[in-house]
């Protein structure tokens, strides 16, 4: 993957889409369990620490300390088999880097243990790439339609929908771009506008 997408000069109040797959293109989320762990870890460093102890009171305390609640927010996700995408707004520098530091090395840890494996999960390390302010409402339709389903789990469209999640996301910045929720579902479903767009967010892709 082309060294031009890890990037070294973070800027502050900047949204970023952020990817990585598994090494040797193996799945590195087997089953649902998987998919929460990985979905846990980015829960509980970017939620309020009272929420998350609400949830997991013997959450161990290593962890509770780790809060980087005012360092980023994430604004969309999509966590498939082989790799996952997220697009995040970083308010700190070392936000987005102690994030994906954090989220990384967790699930390695649990990863290796359940399936008595050695070495690393993820394909080097996470790449990323600025979204300008008018690529960003194709992006987040772009994360979300990898899947290619409306009901797809692992991903924060139902959060847009209004639709209960395990991880919250910061939706306003996307939502305040349309007048109703039903406007946003028909952004979504337009495709031959998606298809037009990615001609002009190949280079944020990063696949």
């Amino acid at each position: 993957m082309p060294s031009r997408f890890i990037v070294r000069n973070l800027r502050e109040n900047c949204v970023y889409h952020v990817y990585n797959r598994g090494a040797g293109e193996e799945k590195v989320f087997k089953d649902a369990q998987d998919f929460r762990v990985f979905l846990f870890y980015l829960y509980v460093y970017t939620t309020p620490i009272e929420k998350v102890m609400q949830m997991f009171s013997d959450l161990p305390r290593r962890l509770q300390e780790k809060t980087l609640l005012r360092k980023l927010e994430i604004i969309a996700y999509t966590l498939l088999p082989n790799h996952f995408h997220l697009i995040i707004c970083q308010h700190q520098i070392d936000g987005m880097p102690r994030l994906m530091k954090q989220v990384v090395n967790g699930y390695t840890a649990y990863h290796n243990q359940k399936y008595k494996h050695k070495g690393p999960v993820f394909m080097g390390r996470y790449k990323a790439v600025e979204v300008p302010e008018e690529n960003l409402l194709d992006m987040v339709r772009y994360v979300h339609l990898e899947p290619k389903a409306e009901d797809y789990e692992w991903s924060s469209y139902g959060r847009y929908l209004g639709k209960e999640g395990f991880l919250d996301c910061d939706i306003d910045e996307v939502m305040d771009k349309f007048s109703t929720r039903e406007e946003f579902i028909g952004f979504h479903s337009n495709t031959s506008d998606y298809q037009r767009s990615l001609e002009g967010i190949k280079h944020l892709t990063i696949e």
